[in-house]
C-alpha cells in the first residue's frame, strides 16, 4: 500500500533512487530512454530524462503521497488538455501499455523505502528574454 491517512509527505523521507535507476524506470514504465539528470526536489525526486529529442520530466513521489491527490492533479491536467490544448501547461503522459484511466498516469515502483508513484510530464523548454525588472520589483 502506498500512502495511508497516518503518513504525511512532510514526515516521510524523500525517495532515494540513483540517476541510473531513474533512467531504467523511465524506460520500463514509459518507454522513454535517455540520461536522467536530477532537477532537485524537496519531498519527491524529479529528473529530466534527456533523450536527445523532447525527453520528459519524471517525478517519483514521496511514499506518503495520497493517490487521490495525484488523481486530482491528473484530472485537472487532462481537463486542460481537452478544453484548451493551446494553454502552455506540461502534459502528463500515461505509462506505456496501461490504457488511459487515471492509474495509468501514476504507475508504481518499489524503492528502498517502499512503494512510490511515478509520473512523467512533457518537457517544456524555457525561453530567455522578456522585460527586465528593477530591484524595487522584488521588495
Amino acid at each position: 500500500m502506498v500512502a495511508t491517512d497516518s503518513v504525511s509527505v512532510l514526515e516521510t523521507s524523500p525517495p532515494r533512487f540513483s540517476a541510473d535507476e531513474v533512467a531504467a524506470i523511465a524506460a520500463d514504465l514509459f518507454d522513454l530512454r535517455g540520461e536522467a539528470v536530477d532537477l532537485g526536489s524537496e519531498r519527491d525526486q524529479t529528473f529530466l530524462i534527456e533523450d536527445g529529442s523532447n525527453g520528459g520530466v519524471l517525478k517519483i513521489s514521496n511514499a506518503g503521497e495520497d493517490p487521490a491527490v495525484l488523481d486530482l492533479e491528473a484530472s485537472a491536467l487532462l481537463h486542460i488538455e481537452r478544453v484548451d490544448p493551446e494553454l502552455p501547461v506540461a502534459r502528463l503522459r500515461p505509462a506505456a501499455g496501461r490504457g488511459e484511466d487515471l492509474t495509468a498516469y501514476r504507475p508504481t515502483v518499489e524503492g528502498p523505502d517502499g512503494t512510490h508513484f511515478v509520473r512523467l510530464f512533457e518537457r517544456m523548454r524555457g525561453r530567455t528574454g522578456g522585460p527586465e525588472l528593477g530591484d524595487d520589483a522584488v521588495f
